[in-house]
């Protein structure tokens, strides 16, 4: 009984750090938008609403994943969900046909990466996962996107790393390893 107390205190530590981290990482941009929030209000909560929205969505497909893992294979979910959704974004195509003229060869490489890498690959990977571990094991490493974005928008758009992403990220990094340091 006492090793599930000392476990439970420990899982929460360890949420508790990565919450400081991930809201450390992201720190800098809640406040440079309080001002732009406040003046323009209405758009700005949109925003913030659109955004949460797709996190529930995105926290109900790693659900709805695992849970059809159990009867269907991760290739064949990743592969119904890329051509449902490619049959969902059609009409959204079609109405962007007119731009297609300023697609160039640089552009076009980088949808084919984007296609292949982030949609294909990501998905077949992440339905394998799925399969293997929790719920909550893929919740908790969805906490890297704020540091692996942050380190990458450094590294390749050169925006500024300031000493709170470091911090942020630390955190992140040792609560990932509080919590799988006994797994």
């Amino acid at each position: 009984m006492k090793k599930n107390n000392f476990l439970i205190s420990y899982i929460q530590l360890s949420l508790s750090l990565f919450f400081v981290g991930s809201s450390a990482v992201v720190a800098k941009i809640l406040i440079n938008t309080l001002p732009v929030f406040l003046s323009i209000g209405i758009s700005l909560i949109i925003g913030v609403l659109l955004i949460f929205l797709t996190v529930i969505f995105g926290s109900l497909f790693s659900v709805m994943a695992k849970f059809l893992s159990k009867d269907v294979k991760p290739f064949t979910i990743a592969s119904f969900g890329v051509y449902i959704s490619g049959l969902l974004f059609l009409p959204f195509f079609i109405n962007q046909v007119n731009y297609l003229h300023l697609i160039n060869l640089s552009n076009f490489l980088f949808l084919i990466y984007y296609g292949l890498f982030v949609t294909v690959i990501a998905f077949l990977l992440w339905f394998n996962g799925l399969e293997k571990v929790s719920i909550s094991t893929t919740g908790v490493f969805n906490g890297i996107l704020p540091v692996s974005s942050t380190l990458l928008s450094y590294l390749i758009l050169r925006e500024q790393f300031r000493l709170i992403h470091f911090l942020g990220i630390v955190f992140v990094v040792i609560s990932l390893f509080i919590i799988y340091k006994d797994n």
